[in-house]
């Protein structure tokens, strides 16, 4: 499928990365990457450069495509990031919760301002 102009440029350098680590450890060629070596760069990634999560999360699913594009073209025979590899879970954390006088506030504000309005 198509993808947007600044997500093929943050997978292009999130590949760009991941092969320049690659080479730094001795790895010649990309058949010879497999889940435990996967396992070490994501280590690498959050102890080292500290890496947030959903930095993580955003290149492993870069390179889980990657590895997939490999497969379905024949360069490699399997995918080192199957679908039961280990992704760090994203938290979403939520906007502050107004408190319910507060809340109570903004709907009076509200009434008061439509009592107001000409429709």
């Amino acid at each position: 499928g198509k993808v947007s102009h600044s997500t093929f440029e943050s997978y292009k350098y999130i590949h760009y990365e991941f092969v320049r680590d690659l080479l730094e450890t001795g790895i010649q060629c990309v058949s010879d990457v497999d889940k435990a070596l996967m396992e070490r760069w994501l280590t690498h990634l959050y102890s080292v450069r500290k890496n947030s999560v959903r930095s993580m999360d955003k290149k492993i699913r870069a390179i889980k495509d990657l590895f997939t594009w490999l497969v379905d073209n024949g360069f490699i025979l399997c995918n080192p990031i199957s679908d039961d590899f280990y992704r760090p879970r994203v938290i979403y954390r939520l906007r502050k919760v107004p408190s319910q006088q507060s809340a109570m506030e903004l709907v009076r504000k509200s009434a008061r301002s439509n009592q107001n309005a000409v429709y």
